[in-house]
């Protein structure tokens, strides 16, 4: 955790000078004072880690509980900052993100840890709310204008409740069986922190459109309960302590003051 902050601050802070060295390497490319902003912006979302992983492990090595079974989602925001000097400000972002879960490595490895005939899996997605403040630098260069932040806060994260049925298969009229549990979700809210960059081009007056991409992090711990089940067989997940951690990139429109 602490050497990805500090390679997402260099780098945040790199972008910062090189972008600024740029500028005055052209005199008339400056545009003085940083524009504040409000803005609108989705785009996607993209899990790493151990919360992208989707490892559930076997018998022989060891029932894997760290993996998240994330896949890419979604990620909208109104974001905005507030720049009380030439090139520094106060930045905010309110947001909000979804990730599918893969079910099948969990239905695969529910099926070889019941020694069963067959499995299933379904879930709902996992959502994350953001709220976070923190310190902006943006440097214009005529219509275009160049940001880097760091922000923290509040993140809720709500993990999902997952749905599962293993199924021996019937041979005869008194054998065979299904069986379906749910190991339940839960939500919480922790420190969360985001870091990146964006870039901004005045398209009419004050209206402009705007990219970016930033690196999201928490680390809830979430615990679940095990619904269902009618023997000890196979593993029962009952926490998850890993990140909840990855990158967004967006696109969006708003309004420069």
């Amino acid at each position: 955790m602490k050497t990805t902050i500090s390679t997402l601050f260099f780098f945040v802070l790199a972008s910062g000078l090189l972008t600024a060295q740029n500028a005055a390497d052209n005199s008339t490319s400056g545009s003085g004072k940083a524009k504040s902003f409000l803005s609108f912006s989705g785009g996607i979302a993209m899990p790493t880690g151990k919360f992208a992983s989707n490892d559930f492990g076997d018998a022989a090595t060891g029932f894997n509980g760290t993996s998240g079974y994330a896949k890419m989602g979604s990620h909208f925001a109104v974001e905005g900052a507030y720049f009380f000097c030439s090139h520094f400000g106060i930045g905010g972002s309110l947001s909000a993100s979804s990730f599918n879960v893969d079910v099948t490595p969990i239905a695969n490895g529910y099926r070889e840890a019941f020694d069963c005939d067959s499995a299933s899996a379904s879930a709902r997605p996992y959502h994350t709310i953001n709220i976070l403040v923190g310190p902006c630098f943006s440097w214009p260069i005529k219509k275009f204008t160049i940001d880097a932040r760091i922000l923290a806060g509040v993140t809720t994260i709500m993990s999902p409740d997952i749905f599962c049925t293993v199924i021996n298969a019937y041979q005869g009229p008194t054998e065979g069986s299904v069986s379906t549990f749910v190991q339940t979700g839960d939500n919480k809210t922790t420190f969360g922190m985001m870091a990146g960059v964006g870039i901004r081009y005045a398209i009419y007056k004050h209206w402009m459109v705007r990219l970016g991409s930033d690196y999201f992090y928490s680390k809830p711990t979430l615990n679940f309960q095990n619904v269902g089940r009618t023997n000890n067989v196979g593993p029962q997940f009952t926490s998850y302590n890993q990140a909840i951690a990855g990158m967004t990139a967006v696109f969006g429109v708003g309004y420069e003051f």
